[in-house]
Formats: structure tokens, C-alpha cells, sequence
């Protein structure tokens, strides 16, 4: 999944837009997905970024919710193009307040295994049917490539309703197998 994310400035008190803490799990339920972020542009921590909670994902999960200005145990920077920061589906992460004068432009990717199950909607779009999503606009430019062929598609709501199992790359707290998803459209 390739997500391109435009970000504007906001006032102090204004109610969050995307800046609550969740767990990329959330969104997807594919178990040891990766997602790589990237700043397209400089940002400095005025205008935000990405905060995350380094060994996060060795506390249980916990709802939503906003990120707190001055909450311990949180990491950020001042991001420049070539920057990445990539981390694992079940880390604790959230989009800082773009507090500044200029819009934000950054990227975020995610990857995973082919032979684990894809949310269907990330490949044919919110209503889950045929065609590929965009395939209408680029399947005839040179370089656009389809899917592959014999991935597992599951509605999204089928694959966030069930814990994640054991993972190949991290230790996953016990409190993971109580995960209950959190309602729809409540980050991102």
C-alpha cells in the first residue's frame, strides 16, 4: 500500500486530524507488516511529522487516542527528504499537529509477505470489487504493474478482527491476544 499524505497547518486549538496514536495492525490485520515512512520535503518539528514509541510494541495495545504534547516515552525529529523511518505494524505510532505556515508532504509504504492474506479493499478499493484500484487510469502506461496474481484477498474487517499471532520478527506482548479492533474510521 502506497499512501501519499498532504498535511496542512492547523490552529493549537483545533481537534485532531489524524494525530491519534494506533498500531498500523489496526488498519490492515496483516501480522508482520512493515511500514516505511518518508518525508518528501524538509519538516521540521513545527509542522510535525511522525512520532513513535520505541519497544511499544512490547505493551499491550490500548485504544486510539489522541498523543499527548508532553507524553514521555514518545521519539521525533526534524525529518529531510532521504530520511526513513520503518517500523512494524504492532509499534505504537502517530502524525504529529502540523503547527507551522506550510503544508506537509510525506509518504508512507507498506510492505508484506505475498503469502499472507491482503485486505481487499488496499487492492480493489472501499468497495472491495474488480478491477485493481487505479488500474482503469494506468494499465496502459509502460510502467504501471499489476498486483500479482494468487494473493489472498479478505475483507479488512474479517482480518482486524482476529489477534495477531506469533511474530517472525518481534516478541509480541500476550496482551495482543485480547486486541479487539478499534471502530471504524476512528484513525487515519
Amino acid at each position: 500500500m502506497k499512501v501519499l499524505r498532504a498535511v496542512y497547518p492547523e490552529r493549537p486549538e483545533a481537534r485532531p486530524r489524524g494525530r491519534y496514536i494506533h498500531y498500523d495492525y489496526g488498519v490492515s490485520g496483516v501480522q508482520d507488516m512493515l511500514t516505511s515512512w518518508i518525508p518528501l520535503m524538509d519538516i521540521p518539528v513545527r509542522i510535525g511529522g511522525l512520532a513513535v514509541q520505541p519497544g511499544g510494541h512490547l505493551s499491550p495495545p490500548r485504544p486510539p487516542r489522541p498523543l499527548g504534547q508532553a507524553e514521555p516515552g514518545w521519539a521525533t525529529t526534524s525529518y529531510e527528504p532521504g530520511d526513513v523511518i520503518l517500523f512494524h505494524c504492532l509499534t505504537p505510532h502517530a502524525a504529529l499537529p502540523n503547527t507551522g505556515s506550510t503544508l506537509r508532504i510525506s509518504g508512507d509504504f507498506r510492505w508484506q509477505r505475498p503469502d499472507q492474506p491482503v485486505p481487499a479493499e488496499l487492492i480493489l478499493g472501499p468497495q472491495g470489487r474488480s478491477p485493481e484500484l487505479f488500474s482503469r487510469l494506468f494499465s496502459r502506461e509502460r510502467w504501471w504493474e499489476p498486483v500479482p496474481a494468487g494473493l489472498s484477498l479478505f475483507p479488512r474487517a474479517d482480518l482486524v478482527g482476529v489477534p495477531p499471532g506469533p511474530s517472525r520478527l518481534v516478541t509480541v506482548h500476550r496482551g495482543w491476544k485480547y486486541w479487539r479492533p478499534p471502530p471504524p474510521a476512528a484513525v487515519h
